[in-house]
């Protein structure tokens, strides 16, 4: 590999919209842009990085969008004659993006590639509010108008289109993330002996030093530190979600966030004379666990996230002692112990798990968190040195991507992990999973189980992953007519009655 052609990230830009001015996702991924171009140009006295791009990519957005986002912010940039591209859903997508497009750098198919994305979720909400009082407001029309485009031409769609659940998960009620990850957690809990409540303690200690960070970091949504005891306690603001989890644990997808990162071969930091100004990407890996969650054996460990790390490592020729800085997907408590499980790590590992603050707390802006992960790490290496690592995580504990960054030049060059090999082996144990159209009456054992609460704070469906006597396993709801007698009760293990008709489980 020529030694020119190592990836670097230039520049990366953030922002954050707290203002009651409304703006949409394109506005919003349009000035962390500009942001990145900006730091680029303003470090750079010979060229401007424009003339270099020959990718934009825009990172899935789940809110409101124009037809075509990429070639959009193309065009608005004065970028022409580049490849447009918009991204599937996944939280992974932004490392994916820079370990792919960091393979291609190396390659000589790559010079530099633009990769942004953003949410408006506040911005969406208030919009909302003001038409549904059919309040006058200067930028109504122009909200609305962000749906018209005004390109020629598509973007390319890259990425996996799988969804991530089953129709058997779904008709059993688990599709929001909020009530997959509290499946994980009941596991963890069993599996280290503690009870719903014990392990509410536990993921608020884990998660009270992320908002710490996020209190001191100046992009995040929200600027309070929590306690852990009160991440732990049931009040008007943290009620109950789904055992163990409260909303504070929860990612907060309510914020208006914006962040762009601009990849380029060294060639190019050289030409734009800002070499001495770069993080350079070391390695990265791409992987996934079983794709529908309820065929995994266990709920309590991710093979899937310790061979993406592993591999990331061996890649770089690194351990995970070399790294000096972590930031671990961290939509939910269960993704950050499964990670830190992976890794071998300690819950009080002095060099904590996060650069940004957390989904819960910095905000977690759709499938774009690790944009704002990777900007954040790339200031946090050029102001202090050393390596980072950057996880990601998409759909439920699904697709993984890991990746590491420093100062200092890989001696090798970028390596992306091969881990097509152990990949077929995880692929090769996926169970089995009947629908609940197929369920005979029978007994079976419960081995993920979490309550979940509506806004009044009661139970309203109580969903399992159950193995049955039969040797195989199905997901099925509650058919209890008293359901809250299952609040902060331990499921994970109990043996249950199944019926056909219709099917649900029935404590025995």
């Amino acid at each position: 590999m020529k030694s020119e052609n190592i990836p670097v990230i230039i520049s990366a830009g953030q922002i954050t919209w707290k203002s009651d001015e409304i703006k949409s996702a394109q506005d919003l991924l349009e000035e962390a842009a500009n942001l990145a171009i900006k730091g680029a140009n303003s470090k750079s006295k010979v060229s401007k990085i424009q003339q270099f791009i020959d990718r934009v990519v825009v990172v899935n957005i789940l809110g409101k969008k124009v037809e075509a986002p990429a070639a959009t912010l193309a065009r608005k940039l004065g970028i022409e004659n580049v490849e447009c591209c918009y991204t599937t859903v996944g939280g992974n997508t932004p490392q994916y993006l820079v370990n792919n497009y960091s393979k291609e750098i190396v390659e000589g198919k790559l010079s530099a590639v633009l990769i942004t994305g953003a949410e408006a979720f506040a911005s969406a909400k208030n919009y909302k509010k003001l038409k549904s009082q059919d309040k006058p407001h200067k930028v109504l029309d122009n909200l609305d108008k962000v749906d018209e485009g005004y390109v020629d031409k598509q973007d390319i769609l890259i990425g996996d289109e799988r969804i991530g659940v089953s129709d058997i998960e779904a008709n059993a009620g688990l599709i929001s993330p909020v009530h997959v990850y509290p499946l994980f957690e009941s596991a963890l809990a069993v599996k280290y002996g503690r009870n719903i409540l014990e392990q509410r303690k536990y993921v608020s200690d884990l998660f009270a030093p992320f908002s710490k960070v996020a209190s001191e970091n100046k992009y995040s949504w929200f600027e309070k530190e929590y306690s852990s005891s009160e991440l732990s306690t049931i009040n008007g603001d943290n009620r109950p979600i789904a055992d163990p989890y409260l909303k504070l644990h929860c990612a907060f997808l309510g914020s208006d966030q914006g962040a762009a990162i601009i990849l380029t071969s060294l060639a190019v930091a050289k030409e734009l004379n800002i070499e001495d100004s770069v993080v350079y990407v070391h390695s990265g890996a791409n992987t996934t666990d079983i794709w529908n969650f309820s065929a995994r054996p266990i709920f309590d460990e991710s093979e899937g996230i310790e061979l993406a790390a592993t591999a990331a490592l061996n890649a770089g020729k690194l351990s995970i002692d070399d790294i000096n800085y972590i930031d671990l997907y961290s939509c939910f408590p269960s993704a950050v112990q499964l990670a830190i499980n992976a890794l071998g790590l300690s819950t009080k590992d002095p060099r904590g798990f996060t650069v940004t603050g957390g989904l819960p707390y910095f905000g977690g802006p759709g499938n774009n968190y690790v944009t704002h992960s990777i900007a954040a790490m790339t200031d946090k290496i050029l102001n202090n040195g050393g390596y980072g690592l950057i996880s990601g995580l998409g759909w439920y504990v699904t697709k993984h991507s890991y990746g590491i960054y420093s100062d200092k030049p890989p001696k090798d060059g970028f390596v992306l992990g091969d881990t097509s090999t152990e990949q077929l082996k995880i692929d090769s144990k996926e169970l089995k999973v009947i629908p609940a159209t197929e369920v005979t009456p029978q007994t079976g054992v419960i081995v993920a189980a979490s309550p979940a609460y509506g806004p009044d704070s009661s139970v309203y469906t109580v969903p399992a992953i159950i193995d049955l006597e039969d040797g195989t396993r199905t997901v099925l709801t509650c058919g209890e007519s008293d359901i809250n007698a299952y609040k902060e009760v331990e499921l994970v293990g109990k043996k249950v009655a199944l019926r056909s008709d219709p099917a649900k489980w029935y404590e025995i």
